[in-house]
């Protein structure tokens, strides 16, 4: 009796203790939508110590080699159209030599099989091509060392969804240097290095049973339980403290961010309003010090962003990046204006070529930069080339044409640039009779009308010029002006497959006649044109 006496206390409690423990972790449910409660990181939850150095990060981002993933057996990606027609093409490039092999209908859904920096390489029913990434929601599914899977995809820019193939439980931690550990309970996993689009950070690290998040500038994050094999984080949008300073005669504003804030805004010669979507959690404050403004007259946060008045017209230049939003408040005028002019093409980067004279695009692009260079700076602009020679731009390891491309773009951020403007010649070889001047800008950007305006200003001028036929602007999403956070403009001077056209861009005085032209407009755009 004694013997089972002590059988049953010890049932008691042991049926105890998993009770407790069951309670501990259980969350209640919300009735409204049949999933639980947000679960929120708590401040003392980050740790003290991060788990990884900031040099270690950086050169994970920086050297990440999208393509390891496709040999790591326990990763597989598959992709959903996202258009009503989704091209396969033979060759990662929409040039006239790419052939089409089939398409994809919207929702359609394939697997990635590789990829660049805009790519995806597909199996799609047999047929194995290429894709756009501007086009495809990718996820990437992740094996457990039980043979379940994990998938991940982002449905935006600031929403990460994890689907179980079994129940899982799950806890989030910020290891502050804006990166995350996601710990789960009855989940293992290899050593693995993944990605699910790297145009969009964060970089995955899988290892036993936690995966960690590499972002850039996410510091604010939240888990919601949905179902028991589906979770969701939450990166939100913050905008946090406003600092001002004054330099080299420029007004700068500066706005601390987390996640990627959507925003847009409004100009006039003397007062800017910026406004934030209304998922953006907005954290102002109310006075902010102005330290010996040379142009503001006064600054308010308003519930939804901010407003500045300036004390006379001013040229406004606000830009984004991972942990920021910068507004620069300049005098009119182009003197001391940073104009970055890109010769498009360069070194490996041929370009289109004249079907009489035979002279290479690049060659052109560079004539032409280099007339304009020395024009601007007649004027007072401080001038800066992506190129003065005739090489390529990207000097690292494996080559793309993106990353050359890129590489201009980063030109202009290093710089800091005012305008960036990027020289062409345009070509059509399924009809040698179609000329004329184009501008083309970015619309989907904060900034596109100060886009659209400096390629107006700028294509007009030169048509008029050399007198071309003006094809007007047209909004386009080429890599330079796409991914470039300064108003940009990419110009084609005129078709380098049309006779006359080609005869005007070849010579010597027109070309002096177009860095004029340029000029003029740019001077117009700082002029106030923008307003």
């Amino acid at each position: 009796m004694k013997y089972n006496y002590y059988i049953i206390s010890a049932l008691i409690i042991t049926i105890l203790f998993i009770s407790f423990i069951y309670i501990q972790y259980q969350q209640p449910n919300d009735s409204d939508h049949g999933a639980l409660n947000p679960v929120l990181v708590p401040p003392d939850s980050a740790n003290t110590t991060p788990k990884y150095d900031q040099q270690f990060i950086d050169d994970l981002i920086t050297n990440y080699d999208m393509s390891l993933q496709y040999r790591n057996s326990q990763i597989t990606k598959e992709g959903i159209s996202l258009v009503q027609t989704l091209n396969i093409r033979s060759n990662p490039s929409t040039t006239w030599d790419t052939t089409i092999l089939s398409t994809i209908e919207e929702g359609g859904q394939f697997q990635i099989i590789d990829e660049n920096s805009r790519w995806y390489k597909i199996n799609y029913n047999d047929n194995i091509g290429w894709v756009s990434k501007d086009y495809v929601q990718a996820s990437s599914s992740l094996k457990t060392t039980l043979d379940t899977t994990l998938q991940l995809t982002m449905i935006d820019n600031n929403t990460l969804n994890l689907i179980g193939s079994l129940p899982f439980e799950l806890e989030l931690y910020n290891n502050e240097n804006s990166t995350y550990t996601l710990s789960f309970t009855n989940l293992m996993f290899n050593d693995s290095i993944f990605n699910i689009n790297h145009s969009n950070i964060p970089i995955f690290k899988s290892l036993n049973n936690e995966i960690d998040i590499f972002t850039k500038g996410w510091t604010h994050a939240n888990l919601v339980k949905v179902t028991d094999s589906h979770y969701q984080i939450n990166f939100t949008p913050i905008v946090k403290e406003v600092e001002h300073i004054s330099e080299n005669n420029r007004d700068i504003f500066t706005i601390q961010t987390s996640g990627t804030p959507q925003y847009n805004f409004e100009t006039s010669n003397n007062q800017l309003q910026l406004t934030f979507a209304p998922d953006v959690e907005v954290n102002i404050p109310s006075n902010i010090t102005i330290h010996g403004g040379i142009f503001v007259e006064n600054v308010a946060a308003v519930s939804d962003g901010l407003v500045i008045n300036a004390n006379s017209p001013v040229i406004w230049k606000v830009i984004s990046d991972a942990t920021s939003i910068t507004i620069d408040i300049s005098n009119t005028g182009i003197s001391k204006k940073r104009i970055v002019i890109d010769p498009g093409h360069g070194g490996t980067e041929l370009g289109t070529y004249g079907r009489q004279s035979k002279i290479l695009e690049k060659d052109f692009n560079l004539s032409v930069a280099k007339l304009l260079q020395t024009e601007l700076e007649s004027e007072g602009a401080i001038v800066y080339m992506t190129r003065a020679d005739d090489s390529n731009i990207y000097q690292g390891n494996n080559y793309e044409t993106f990353e050359d491309l890129i590489a201009r773009v980063n030109f202009a951020i290093e710089h800091q640039a005012d305008i960036f403007i990027s020289l062409h010649a345009d070509n059509f070889p399924a009809d040698l009779s179609v000329n004329g001047t184009t501008g083309y800008y970015n619309n989907d950007v904060p900034n596109a009308k100060q886009n659209m305006q400096l390629a107006n200003l700028i294509s007009n001028q030169i048509s008029q010029a050399i007198d071309t036929k003006w094809l007007g602007s047209n909004e386009q999403s080429f890599v330079v002006i796409r991914y470039n956070p300064f108003p940009s403009a990419l110009i084609e001077h005129g078709f380098l497959s049309n006779k006359k056209d080609e005869a005007k861009l070849i010579s010597t005085d027109y070309q002096i006649k177009i860095s004029k032209a340029t000029t003029n407009a740019i001077k117009d755009y700082f002029n106030g044109g923008v307003n």
